[in-house]
């Protein structure tokens, strides 16, 4: 509910939004081996270098993930790893290792490094997944995920745009219980969130029918 996220924006003030986005990955590198955008985090600084204004509605739009935000799908897959991870942020690869065609013999494998660790208290972490985890059974993509027999957890969006359909978007993890997978799906004027709902589940149903 927007309204809540107003509230709790509200609250917490622009400059201790920024601060935990940044923690938490938003608007910063995530290390890929590719060229990657840091993305935007709104801010009353980052408005006025753009030659703008910063108004205090901006703050409630910024709590909602609108305003100048503009993040990309693998800093939303790393922000949600650091939160599972109680707030270590690691590198993202796009490589976890390579064989030698011939011998089989790994000559190179990433190995996971610490880009940054803040530390969220696991009840914390644990009440977030509690609300994710309703998001699938009762809220915005109980219908994509109802007789799935995935128990995961997740968050859809939409941001709406002046020109066509809205883009949406969803996030989630999976197992619940145990997390070991991370999906961040963007439809560019995708119209309705479940679809990108039902992109992450398609995902969620490949990588564990893989495992098993």
């Amino acid at each position: 509910c927007n309204y809540f996220f107003y509230d709790i924006g509200r609250k917490m003030g622009i400059d201790t939004m920024v601060d935990y986005s940044r923690k938490l990955g938003l608007g910063e590198a995530t290390g890929l081996e590719l060229p990657e955008s840091t993305g935007v985090v709104a801010s009353p600084g980052e408005r006025e270098e753009r030659g703008g204004e910063w108004q205090p509605g901006d703050v409630l739009q910024a709590a909602i993930g609108q305003s100048d935000h503009l993040f990309t799908p693998a800093q939303i897959a790393s922000y949600i790893s650091t939160l599972l991870n109680e707030g270590k942020r690691y590198r993202l690869h796009l490589v976890k290792s390579v064989k030698d065609y011939d011998t089989k013999e790994t000559v190179m494998e990433n190995t996971p490094e610490v880009l940054s660790d803040n530390p969220i208290k696991p009840e914390n972490v644990e009440a977030v997944k509690k609300g994710m985890g309703l998001v699938l059974t009762e809220g915005t993509a109980a219908s994509v995920f109802s007789g799935s027999g995935i128990k995961a957890g997740g968050k859809t969006g939409t941001a709406q745009v002046s020109d066509g359909a809205d883009n949406v978007l969803f996030t989630g993890f999976a197992p619940f219980d145990n997390p070991e997978i991370v999906v961040a799906v963007v439809i560019e004027h995708g119209a309705k969130s479940s679809y990108a709902a039902q992109v992450g589940r398609d995902i969620f149903e490949a990588y564990l029918d893989a495992r098993d």
